[in-house]
């Protein structure tokens, strides 16, 4: 976590305040039913999975950020793939530095990453997320 806040430049009221309205607002997405979204949002069980979710995205930003730090200039090639100064004549090709190497592009791959509605969408996420909190509103009526 502290990673990721000095890697975005957030304070942590900042962090944990982004991270409980996305867990918010992916319920609103995913359960229209407001009765159910309050039964999950009071469950210790719903957070811990949505901070399970989010700390997997995390690692791999993390993993993504320490490659960038990593890497040189980078241009695109004809193909769109990114190629390293190295392999590549600059004369052919257009510029593109990496989006992780600034802040605003850490923080743009950041906020993309965990968009709740993007999220709604995953079907490995939905399904787990059927699964588990589904079964507990059963439970609880």
């Amino acid at each position: 976590m502290y990673w990721v806040m000095e890697l975005l430049n957030w304070t942590e009221m900042e962090y944990s305040a982004y991270v409980f309205r996305m867990g918010l607002k992916y319920l609103e997405t995913v359960m229209p039913e407001e009765e159910d979204r309050r039964i999950v949002m009071a469950s210790n069980e719903y957070w811990g999975w949505w901070k399970l979710l989010w700390y997997v995205r995390e690692q791999q930003f993390i993993d993504d950020c320490e490659a960038a730090r990593n890497l040189t200039k980078m241009y695109v090639g004809p193909s769109g793939a990114l190629k390293q100064v190295s392999e590549m004549q600059p004369a052919e090709l257009d510029y593109a530095p990496h989006p992780l190497r600034t802040l605003k592009g850490r923080n743009d791959v950041y906020l993309a990453l965990h968009d709740y509605r993007n999220l709604a969408k995953d079907e490995q996420t939905e399904a787990s997320y059927c699964r588990d909190f589904q079964t507990m509103i059963k439970q609880t009526k």
